[in-house]
């Protein structure tokens, strides 16, 4: 603004009910109603939003909050518009892919586990959580095979295994190509890294096939307490 807008009583920012717009201590900011109640303001780094008692009910700056109960949840992610829950989606990535696991000696143990996907969580507001694993894979062996199998397992931050699973199929009734699935529920209370891992290690032999994930999701579901 060249120069400084005024409406109704107000005579700064911060002062009188009604319109400002301009330059306040060296930021453009603009605000209209009640500075002491109801209204809606763009402070210089946020857009800001008050009820009629006053209280901040959103603050959209680099994250948007809204007002839960007597506190701001952060909504980076996606809010369910619940008082008692959020619900974070994370995609999980990257998907390292495609990995062939091959064990000449024939020893499950051989098979080395790989790491196909992560996903970052950091709320210390609250660390307990209901997750939700989403993951497909597509496998791939020669049609002579037989049943092949290898275990998904997710780690915590702490290398606590929270969930596993063995998936698999079998080449001769199946064919050599299957999409193989997973939805899982499971709990998990750290803050950090979460892992999905691939382990061929309890595989029967003959040891020869290939593994590529096609798509990881992770769904954090936040209990408050």
């Amino acid at each position: 603004f060249r120069s400084t807008i005024l409406g109704g009583s107000a005579t700064a920012f911060g002062t009188g009910t009604g319109l400002f717009a301009g330059i306040d201590s060296g930021t453009y900011k603009f605000r209209v109603g009640d500075p002491a109640g109801a209204n809606a303001q763009w402070t210089g780094t946020s857009f800001d939003v008050r009820n009629t008692a006053g209280d901040l009910v959103i603050s959209a700056g680099d994250v948007v909050k809204l007002k839960a109960s007597t506190e701001l949840v952060d909504t980076e992610h996606l809010f369910d518009n619940s008082v008692s829950r959020e619900v974070y989606v994370y995609v999980a990535g990257p998907i390292v892919s495609p990995t062939t696991v091959t064990d000449p000696g024939g020893t499950p143990s051989n098979g080395d586990p790989f790491t196909v996907a992560t996903a970052v969580v950091s709320d210390a507001r609250n660390p307990d959580y209901r997750v939700q694993l989403i993951g497909r894979f597509v496998g791939s062996a020669s049609s002579s095979t037989g049943f092949v199998s290898f275990l998904v397992r997710v780690e915590a931050p702490s290398s606590a295994v929270v969930f596993s699973q063995n998936i698999g199929w079998n080449t001769v009734d199946d064919g050599a190509t299957q999409v193989l699935e997973i939805n899982a529920m499971f709990s998990a209370s750290e803050q950090g890294t979460y892992s999905v891992i691939v382990d061929p290690a309890e595989t029967p032999n003959p040891l020869s096939f290939s593994v590529t994930a096609t798509k990881v999701s992770f769904f954090f579901q936040k209990l408050f307490k």
